[in-house]
């Protein structure tokens, strides 16, 4: 049995794409056939990333969501979570909220949006992730709320956020990394993709050498360095260089192609 974990935005479909490509649909549900083990591995909330799953046939389904914040099977049953707490949110819309340009957000684990004002990065997520419903923390003080916080979102345009970086206090406690140049992403210290990874090879008992992670950006650096990582073409280079393979783009169905002809994982 293996265990293949894919990104989702750039990996196994183009940014802003809705429907898998039958290439890349036949790929995993090829997997699942034969016992096989797909894990969703994305920046995405829960219903962001099961919108995809649900397309494919019945078979061991999971999802590592929000870079890997938490873990859930496909049915939604909660394997482990780290999550950070509303108080954090306030710290970074404190400290980096008043940079011109910048917009704070976050993702709670009930697939709502955190708030503080309306921007076209909320409409995006709402596209995107099905995220409807929002939490305004601007207008109610939620800082004492028990609100379990899976990732908090600095967003600005693409040259404005590369100047932004956690101060060596901050990377005490929070581990950030990009899934696209506009998008800084927070998560709690110890919470990365390559972590949730290895959690959940844990939980199911699969050995080291049966792992394989798919992903382009710098959010998929942990888990591709620490498997047998696999990235497409279009990935970025630091990523392309920590893989042991490079396949074709993800416009090329690259991940189907990597799982038949160069992984030989499927027929």
């Amino acid at each position: 049995m293996k265990l293949c974990c894919f990104d989702i935005d750039n990996t196994i479909l183009p940014f802003g794409h809705r429907v898998l490509s039958p290439k890349t649909k036949e790929a995993l549900n090829a997997l699942l056939k034969q016992g096989d083990i797909v894990c969703l591995t994305s920046g995405r909330p829960y219903e962001g990333a099961k919108q995809y799953l649900d397309t494919l046939i019945d078979g061991k389904k999971y999802e590592i969501v929000s870079n890997g914040s938490a873990i859930y099977s496909y049915e939604g049953q909660l394997i482990y979570e780290n999550p950070m707490q509303a108080s954090d949110v306030y710290y970074f819309y404190e400290h980096y909220g008043h940079i011109k340009g910048v917009t704070i957000y976050a993702f709670d684990d009930q697939n709502r949006l955190v708030t503080f004002k309306k921007s076209k990065y909320h409409h995006l997520e709402e596209r995107l992730n099905h995220m409807y419903n929002h939490v305004d923390f601007l207008h109610e003080d939620h800082r004492n709320d028990p609100i379990k916080i899976q990732k908090i979102m600095i967003a600005s345009r693409p040259e404005l956020s590369a100047t932004i970086h956690l101060t060596e206090e901050e990377q005490k406690h929070y581990f950030a990394s990009r899934s696209a140049a506009p998008f800084y992403e927070v998560l709690p210290l110890g919470s990365s993709k390559g972590a949730m990874v290895e959690k959940l090879r844990v939980y199911l008992n699969i050995p080291k050498e049966d792992v394989y992670c798919f992903g382009d950006s710098d959010n998929d650096l942990t888990m591709v360095r620490a498997y047998t990582g696999i990235a497409p073409a279009n990935a970025d280079e630091a990523v392309k260089k920590a893989a042991q393979y490079v396949t074709k783009s993800c416009k090329e169905d690259g991940v189907a192609y990597a799982l038949k002809d160069i992984l030989h994982l499927i027929k």
